[in-house]
């Protein structure tokens, strides 16, 4: 009679494999953020957990390198055939099948002993071991006017296949559960909260010689992508009409700015204090945050949102939009205007920069180290074990 296979966290070894895509596409983000800082933790607090790290042998991005954290080299793309409008139906389910066919063979003998978690909402068929999949926002479902293309209409149906096959869905923040039970109608009991964390390097006060390199002229930050939901024109536009802009410059660490965005900075008569920074590693954004008179973030919605409590980390005031996830997140600290709101945001960089209260930035410090990647590894492995536990006593 086989013996049955070792439950998570019993005291016997754990395999974890991972649905990596994430990493085939996310050059910079939060997401491979995220996983960079848990996966180590992970194994950190779990002594015999093996994690298999599923991606393309050349990803965007390389996963965090650990001697328990494996990378096996996969093409996750879907097979591209002639006519591809009237082939793709074809074309995924054959993807999906040679998909499901390099997990199995990764899995082993016996996939019951794996656990699969997905990092971009894969889902497999018939696979017998438990399923564990992240959810880090409901932007699509919130705002389908933004997202009409096929591609994404795709991924919110691939999405809620994903969430309602798991045995069990981790939700970045209380308000992405929320969106979550909301647009797929799951029982609660089968979500759990898990926050990301800061990294410790925004912790650590920059010393006196990274900050004689950093920027010596007065300036905003602005942080992260410039996707449509992130509202950076309502920035433009608060910046363009603000009265102290010729004496505080507005520093946007990103790529290069679009042809409408610069169309639209011209307009706003934001385009002469702007100035772009490429993406930079975590110490020199520490130094930029420890630099700035405030950072702003204008985001129409977020499912947790790193930068505000980064900030909040190195000193750094935060000028925010008010939406469920920052106010969950970061609570009073931040000078909130109401999303796409250019005036309020003007009047909110004022009172950031007037206000000179070293108890509120001793709190934002507190706050940002409130989250920790210890306790995000720990209340993930109790979703492994309760998701196991479920699986394992099915009839």
């Amino acid at each position: 009679m086989t013996e049955p296979p070792t439950a998570p966290g019993t005291g016997g070894g754990m395999r974890v494999l991972l649905e990596g895509e994430i990493y085939n596409h996310q050059r910079h983000g939060g997401i491979t953020r995220l996983f960079n800082r848990l996966l180590p933790a992970l194994c950190a607090e779990h002594p015999d957990l093996t994690i298999e790290v599923l991606c393309a042998a050349e990803p965007a991005q390389d996963p965090p390198a650990h001697d328990r954290i494996l990378h096996r080299p996969f093409a996750f793309r879907p097979l591209i055939l002639p006519l591809r409008s009237i082939t793709y139906p074809l074309s995924s389910w054959l993807s999906r099948r040679r998909y499901r066919s390099a997990v199995v063979s990764a899995a082993g003998k016996d996939p019951r002993a794996c656990l699969w978690h997905s990092t971009y909402y894969s889902v497999l068929e018939r696979w017998p071991g438990p399923t564990v999949t992240t959810v880090y926002d409901m932007a699509f479902e919130h705002f389908p006017e933004l997202f009409r293309s096929a591609r994404n209409r795709r991924l919110v149906a691939r999405k809620a296949q994903a969430i309602r096959r798991a045995d069990a869905v981790i939700c970045i923040s209380e308000a992405t559960r929320a969106d979550v039970l909301r647009f797929t109608g799951i029982p609660k009991a089968k979500t759990q909260v898990v926050y990301p964390a800061v990294d410790e390097t925004f912790l650590r006060p920059p010393d006196e010689e990274a900050r004689e390199e950093g920027i010596h002229d007065p300036y905003l930050l602005y942080v992260g992508n410039r996707s449509l939901t992130k509202s950076f024109a309502t920035l433009l536009k608060g910046y363009g009409r603000w009265t102290r802009k010729n004496e505080i410059a507005l520093v946007v660490v990103g790529r290069d700015l679009t042809a409408m965005e610069a169309a639209l900075a011209e307009r706003t008569g934001a385009a002469s204090g702007l100035r772009v920074v490429p993406p930079v590693d975590d110490g020199e954004l520490a130094r930029l945050y420890a630099g700035a008179r405030a950072l702003v973030y204008p985001s129409l919605y977020e499912g947790f949102g790193f930068p505000p409590l980064e900030a909040l980390a190195c000193g750094c005031p935060v000028v925010a939009s008010r939406i469920p996830s920052t106010v969950e997140t970061a609570g009073d600290l931040p000078f909130y205007f109401e999303p796409e709101d250019p005036e309020g945001l003007s009047r909110a960089l004022d009172h950031a920069l007037e206000s000179r209260d070293p108890e509120r930035r001793r709190r934002g410090r507190q706050r940002a180290e409130a989250f920790s990647w210890t306790a995000a590894a720990e209340q993930t492995l109790e979703v492994y074990r309760r998701c196991w536990d479920r699986r394992t006593a099915a009839p």
